[in-house]
């Protein structure tokens, strides 16, 4: 969830484009740290954007969505259920998700896709078990979560928190996806030359 100050001049993810391009490298933004996933997806948002970007890395989200609320950075990427509660009080403009699809909590907020910027840097969770797990032990937890997914209260409870359900996948599709997830990502780092701290 791609979000600004109230006061800067953008309203959707194209005018943050211009607005960004036009200030060169004197555009803010703020992670909760370097190497974690606002990070890494900003520098997805800036190379699809082809603008530049001064990152400001603070330690944690709430000291930098703290800089932004205040004025101090202009921008942040952050998971739209750290983010909702602060925009709907008008303390920061959402300007669109960097997910597939549009959140079933935010459903008027448009995905950077739909706004003309190819960018997919939605997090997620997955249950994991450690590698020596016998298989019919994963097996069982694999269908207590899908069963937990197909859950309508479970769901509901979900959107509520501001989360998004994804669709179930056996451990076969779960070990496909984190490796397409690592590569994927794992590009970002290496053209960004983005080193933990």
């Amino acid at each position: 969830m791609l979000a600004v100050n109230p006061n800067f001049p953008a309203n959707s993810v194209p005018e943050f484009v211009a607005e960004a391009r036009k200030r060169g490298d004197k555009l803010t933004f703020a992670s909760s740290g370097v190497g974690g996933s606002p990070h890494i997806a900003m520098e997805m948002f800036r190379a699809q954007g082809k603008f530049d970007v001064l990152h400001v890395p603070f330690q944690g989200a709430a000291p930098a969505m703290a800089a932004v609320i205040g004025g101090q950075v202009d921008s942040l990427i952050l998971p739209m259920s750290a983010i909702v509660g602060q925009a709907n009080s008008g303390k920061l403009r959402m300007l669109g998700i960097a997910s597939p699809a549009r959140f079933s909590s935010e459903p008027n907020l448009k995905t950077f896709d739909e706004q003309g910027t190819t960018l997919n840097a939605g997090t997620w969770v997955g249950l994991m078990a450690p590698a020596k797990t016998p298989p019919a032990v994963v097996e069982r937890l694999n269908r207590a979560m899908a069963t937990a997914l197909a859950d309508p209260n479970f769901k509901a409870q979900l959107i509520k928190m501001n989360v998004e359900p994804g669709q179930p996948m056996n451990p076969k599709e779960v070990q496909t996806f984190m490796l397409s997830e690592y590569d994927r990502w794992g590009r970002t780092i290496r053209a960004a030359n983005i080193k933990a701290e």
